[in-house]
């Protein structure tokens, strides 16, 4: 099969099963130019559809396996799945309040995702969803799975293990165990597959948000503690040195001036000696030892 046989398939797929579960698109655009999957939607009055899906980049003239055709159908389940449990409404405005609107967007879809595609298998939306959303992680994984220990990995992650706690057979081992924010990102995890709707998973992801808020600041200020404890280590070892060179000289010059002292005491006591020698002379002439005595 080449690209273009591909997207003709999987574009007449995607109306068909959304047609089968009785909605319908009043508008429907398909671009081939993405590096993942994607989907904006609307609902209008009528009661139509109005959806613009964003599929991975393929050249219509392409080689596609059935692996990658699968993983293709794969990425059209999920989007779908969005256009049909997914509330628009309260995601955005999920996001409005946050300060960092791009990780509360990506906490959002991280906890998102695993919950559509678990209602998508449950409701029963295409008979084979749940080997396709398996097969496509699978792919996903294939080059490796993320460092657990890196903050901008976590939504991945999120995505990652709430699929396995959907049942899928993922075959690379779970990263949660090593990930210092395993704890709450697991919690997080379950309560989203639990949640009725997007306003649940929303407030999942917002508690989540904080949680990890206050941790980044907590680490940052132990780690800016930890840096002043340093500081004040060394000021503390500089104020030692200083003080015992303080001491050494202060210890040296009372040495200097003991030693000066003596000399000085000696000195005036020899000098007072002559002149008792001098004045007990009966000759006023002086004498060669007077002189030596003198000198």
């Amino acid at each position: 099969m080449i690209g273009l046989q591909a997207k003709t398939g999987i574009e007449a797929t995607l109306e068909r099963v959304f047609h089968a579960q009785g909605h319908h698109f009043s508008k429907l655009q398909v671009i081939w130019t993405g590096t993942t999957a994607g989907v904006s939607w609307r609902t209008n009055g009528s009661g139509g559809v109005k959806a613009r899906f964003i599929m991975p980049a393929l050249s219509d003239t392409a080689t596609i396996s059935k692996p990658d055709f699968a993983n293709l159908l794969g990425y059209v389940m999920h989007e779908l799945g969005h256009c049909w449990y997914t509330s628009n409404e309260a995601w955005e405005a999920g996001i409005e309040g946050a300060s960092d609107k791009k990780l509360m967007h990506a906490l959002i879809n991280g906890l998102e995702d695993p919950r559509i595609e678990s209602l998508v298998i449950r409701d029963q939306r295409a008979t084979n969803s749940a080997p396709l959303f398996h097969a496509l992680v699978e792919s996903v994984l294939g080059n490796g799975y993320v460092e657990p220990d890196d903050s901008k990995n976590i939504p991945f992650m999120l995505a990652i293990e709430g699929r396995r706690l959907n049942g899928y057979p993922i075959t690379v081992p779970s990263v949660f165990p090593k990930s210092p924010w395993s704890k709450i990102l697991e919690q997080a995890s379950r309560d989203a597959l639990q949640a009725p709707d997007t306003q649940t998973v929303v407030e999942i992801a917002q508690r989540l948000y904080a949680q990890l808020t206050e941790k980044s600041q907590q680490e940052e200020q132990d780690g800016q503690g930890r840096v002043m404890s340093r500081v004040m280590s060394r000021m503390g070892r500089a104020k030692i040195i200083k003080m015992a060179i303080k001491t050494t000289i202060k210890t040296a010059i009372k040495t200097l001036i003991r030693i000066a002292s003596r000399r000085m005491a000696t000195n005036l006591s020899r000098q007072g000696t002559g002149q008792v020698l001098l004045s007990t002379k009966k000759s006023s002439q002086p004498t060669s030892s007077t002189k030596c005595l003198s000198v």
